[in-house]
Order: C-alpha cells, then sequence, then structure tokens
C-alpha cells in the first residue's frame, strides 16, 4: 500500500511539470488517432479463410445417418473488417442444417452447393461475398431401418508380444464386444460380425488399453464406432517346486531305481498367481526311451500336468540347483521272491 502511495504521488509530480502535461496531451491523441485508424480499417474489406463448426439438427430419434457429416466447413468470405472480426477474434458459433430441410426419396440428406451458398450468406449476413467452400456440397445418407447387434470379431486384428520377462496373460478382447449395425438395406443373417483396424504392440511390459475404430463395410454405421481394446499384460515371477521323478513303463519282474530320486523343477508363473501356485506337477522317466551310454544307462525326463500359465519349465538338480539336466541314471534290480 505505501508503494502505491509512493507511485501514485511520483505520477502527480510529474504530470504537474510542463513535460508530463506534454507527455499527457501526446498519449491523448495517440489514443484518439488509434480509434480512427481501428475504425478506418475495420470499415475496409478484407477476405478471410475461417473454419465453421456444422451441427445436423432435428433428426428425428427413427431416423440414424449412416455417413458423419463434416466437423467444419472451410469457406474464404470477403466482407467489411467490421463483420469478420467476430470470426477472426472470436469464438466461431456452427452452422445450424435442419435436416428436414434437406432429405431426399433416395435415403440420402443432401445440401447442394447452391443450398450450402445460401446457409452461409444467412450465417455471415447479406453484405458478405462467400469464395469459396470446401466441402462445396454435403451428402448424407441416412436410415429409418432398427439397428442389428453384431459381434465383434478381433481374432485376426491384432498382433502382441511381450517383453521378456513379461507374459499375455489372456487373450485380447474389446469393450464393448459387440456394436448396433444399422444398414439402408436388411443386414440380417448377411453379416456374422465386425472387425476392428489392425493393431501391432511389441515389447509390452503392462497391460495396455486402447481405442480403436470398428470397420465396417460401406454404406453401414457401428454404434459405437470406436470400441475399447484390452490386452493384458504381467511380469513373470520365479517358482521352483522339488518333485520326485516316476517312471513309466518299468520292465516286468524288475525294479527301477532312479539317481536322484527327487529333482528341482523351475518355472515362471504370472504375478498375480504367485500365492495360488497349488497345481500338481508331475516328473515322469519313460523306461522305454532310455539309451545305452558307456558312463551309465539314463532316459529322459519329461514334466507333465502343467497349467497353460505356467512358463517355461526346466529341470535341475535338487543338490546343485545351477544344473540343468533332461535325463537321469537308473538301475535295474530284481523283485526279490
Amino acid at each position: 500500500m505505501t508503494s502505491i502511495k509512493a507511485l501514485r504521488k511520483w505520477l502527480v509530480m510529474r504530470m504537474s511539470t510542463q513535460n508530463g502535461k506534454n507527455i499527457l496531451v501526446f498519449m491523448v491523441f495517440l489514443c484518439v488517432s488509434a480509434i480512427f485508424w481501428l475504425v478506418l480499417t475495420l470499415n475496409d474489406e478484407y477476405q478471410r479463410d475461417i473454419s465453421i463448426p456444422i451441427e445436423i439438427t432435428n433428426v428425428p430419434d427413427s431416423v440414424v445417418l449412416l455417413s458423419a457429416p463434416p466437423r467444419s466447413i472451410n469457406v474464404s468470405v470477403r466482407d467489411k473488417g467490421n463483420v469478420l472480426a467476430k470470426y477472426q477474434w472470436g469464438e466461431i458459433p456452427a452452422i445450424k442444417i435442419n435436416y428436414s430441410d434437406f432429405i431426399s426419396v433416395d435415403n440420402k440428406m443432401v445440401v447442394s452447393h447452391e443450398q450450402l451458398n445460401n446457409v452461409l450468406h444467412s450465417y455471415f449476413g447479406s453484405s458478405a461475398n462467400i469464395l469459396t467452400t470446401k466441402p462445396d456440397s454435403i451428402s448424407i445418407s441416412y436410415t429409418t431401418r432398427p439397428g442389428v447387434k453384431i459381434k465383434i470379431d478381433i481374432s485376426d486384428n491384432i498382433e502382441a508380444t511381450a517383453a521378456p520377462g513379461y507374459v499375455i496373460t489372456d487373450e485380447p478382447y474389446c469393450i464393448p464386444d459387440s456394436v448396433i449395425l444399422y444398414s439402408i438395406e436388411s443386414v440380417t443373417g448377411k453379416i456374422k460380425s465386425v472387425k476392428i483396424e489392425n493393431l501391432v504392440f511389441t515389447g509390452l511390459t503392462d497391460s495396455i488399453a486402447v481405442n480403436t475404430p470398428v470397420s465396417v463395410p460401406d454404406g453401414m454405421r457401428a454404434v459405437p464406432d470406436m470400441v475399447k481394446v484390452v490386452i493384458p499384460v504381467e511380469r513373470l515371477e520365479r517358482k521352483t517346486r522339488t518333485v520326485p521323478v516316476t517312471v513309466n513303463n518299468p520292465p516286468a519282474g524288475q525294479e527301477v531305481t532312479v539317481t536322484p530320486s527327487e529333482v528341482m523343477v523351475v518355472y515362471l508363473v504370472p504375478a498375480s498367481r504367485r500365492d495360488n501356485d497349488n497345481y500338481p506337477i508331475y516328473v515322469t522317466a519313460d523306461y522305454r526311451q532310455r539309451n545305452t551310454d558307456p558312463d551309465g544307462a539314463k532316459m529322459p525326463l519329461a514334466i507333465s500336468n502343467l497349467p497353460d500359465f505356467y512358463t517355461a519349465p526346466q529341470i535341475f538338480r535338487v543338490d546343485n540347483n545351477e544344473i540343468r539336466i533332461d535325463s537321469i541314471e537308473y538301475v535295474l534290480q530284481d523283485f526279490e521272491p
């Protein structure tokens, strides 16, 4: 407050001098000149390119527009500066096109070039000179047929891979899983499903959800026309399990003893399943697939009964979990009578 009073006092002192009065007079004349210049400038004619939003109004509830109207019209217009100033600096209001004024008998709403110019003259005023419009006309197909619910098939349109240490835990899916399909002709029984645009993802480290357009045949419309595609991805965690070795197809009258009798199975599971790890795992050695090795006869090992979400299973020795094994030594013994 003290500084404001001091500034006010300094200004009063300065303006009371002859130089201060001269500056004040100069500023007044400068403002008056600027106002005159602005008035004269705004009275001149100018050409401007203006993008005007479009709204289709009064569309009955029983009618569905099959093709989207243009979001805006680019108009090159010539008029006085004071008329165009509000479009240059202010928010541009939308052009409202009344649906019932432009419908035709062939399931189309058509606004011809001449009709569009009439709408634009009403929008800008009679003094405006419309030079060009883009687009220069509007044609929108519509239908009064009820829509048909159609499933969305994304099985062939998504290619996704997870980064090392991560896994796609489930099939990609979309929300919603179906759309309402509208057409001039009946689609019942003709179209079983609709597709989405192709999506490619690599190196995923987290679940993703992306919005993507629905692809429909020409002359049709899907509601909604965008769906959310979800790809669930999780981090993998290392798990270990000590499992006894079971011998399959032993010879009749003989007992097969394997060394070691237990092995360590190492595998990866999604993080969400790490605490629900109660699925049984079996490690088997098939006697029929044995080989003869000078250093000792061996049988190949196999892991079975793994659920799909157990990935990259490997077998290691229990007494040394750094040694990976794929076969096991065995000894035959006759059953005692």
